[in-house]
């Protein structure tokens, strides 16, 4: 399956429309999920995600080794997600400023059951925000375990053991942020 992604690579940096579609058929869903870990909203997700494989199309002549053009992919997914919801941030800033919401920005996720379940979801979030963007990045591509620490580590250029350390140190400051919902 590697050589099969590799050869649809070189096919697409030659031109190969089908065989760059091959590619985003094979993986959409991966690109989708790791901006979903990011934005936590389906539609903004679907977006990204399109954005994600645009860049990348315009972007893949200059890969020099096919074979890693899934931790390539995932780069640009997780660094256009993460442009995405500073972009927002600003934006969400901005119109607080002027006390005027841009439009498609102020739907929040309903509550799953319950003001408690919406008190945690909204503590986590805000606790979440206060990690530095590194550890943010780690948390995210962490969140649902489909990732491995391996392949985290090629997404993010750094090695396993840094990995592993920032989310040790991220949940740890979690776990002290979320005292309270813990028990």
């Amino acid at each position: 399956m590697p050589e099969e992604i590799s050869s649809d690579v070189v096919a697409s940096q030659r031109g190969d429309r089908e065989a760059f579609e091959r590619l985003v058929t094979r993986f959409q869903r991966q690109v989708f999920f790791t901006v979903f870990r990011v934005l936590q909203d389906p539609h903004l997700s679907d977006d990204v995600t399109q954005e994600v494989f645009v860049k990348a199309y315009r972007a893949l002549p200059g890969l020099q080794d096919p074979a890693i053009f899934k931790s390539w992919l995932l780069r640009i997914a997780m660094n256009r997600a993460i442009d995405f919801k500073r972009r927002t941030k600003r934006e969400r800033e901005q119109a607080f400023l002027f006390d005027d919401e841009p439009a498609g920005l102020g739907a929040e996720t309903p509550a799953l059951q319950g003001p408690e379940t919406a008190e945690l979801g909204k503590a986590l979030a805000e606790a979440l925000g206060t990690l530095p963007p590194k550890m943010q990045k780690v948390i995210a591509l962490s969140m649902d375990g489909e990732l491995n620490q391996e392949t985290a580590a090629e997404i993010l250029d750094c090695p396993v053991g840094t990995v592993k350390s920032r989310l040790f140190h991220a949940r740890r400051l979690l776990r002290e942020k979320l005292r309270k919902y813990l028990g």
